[in-house]
């Protein structure tokens, strides 16, 4: 019998089709205190139990992003890029989350507890800064001036 002659194999090459920034868990915090932060809102206490809407916007200004980080990339990152990095990146969107709940608890005052907040997380790129907006919706509940708010 004749040998079989060795066969080929061509693998797919990986390649990157666009360039994505990746913002390790511990610059997340160092981001996010680089933004310029807005905040509106108030308690609607015509509906039974009384909800709090509001937005907590975050301005992320490019000139201090590439400031704040070294590196060739960090240089180069525009409005998009990040937009991308907040839209995949769970960590920093957890912690935009977070910003936008304690910016309605504040709002909201003493007398309130808050309940399940709903956040809508969307991004609005620019030519020089990134504006990140957390719509947010809290039902509350009437509580005593004795109690604490409920976290």
């Amino acid at each position: 019998m004749r040998p079989r002659p060795p066969v080929r194999a061509v693998l797919p090459s990986l390649y990157v089709e666009r360039r994505e920034v990746l913002i390790p868990p511990s610059a997340v915090e160092r981001l996010l205190s680089l933004a310029d932060r807005q905040s509106e809102g108030a308690v609607d206490r015509s509906g039974d139990p009384p909800t709090y809407f509001g937005s907590t916007f975050l301005v992320l200004g490019l000139a201090k992003v590439r400031a704040a980080f070294a590196g060739r990339g960090a240089r180069s990152v525009t409005s998009e890029d990040l937009a991308r990095a907040v839209r995949s990146h769970p960590g920093l969107r957890l912690r935009i989350l977070r910003t936008a709940r304690e910016e309605a608890e504040r709002r909201m005052g003493p007398a309130l507890a808050p309940g399940t907040a709903r956040v809508c997380i969307s991004t609005r790129p620019s030519a020089d800064a990134l504006t990140i907006e957390a719509a947010i919706e809290v039902p509350c509940r009437e509580c005593g001036r004795s109690h604490a708010v409920a976290g």
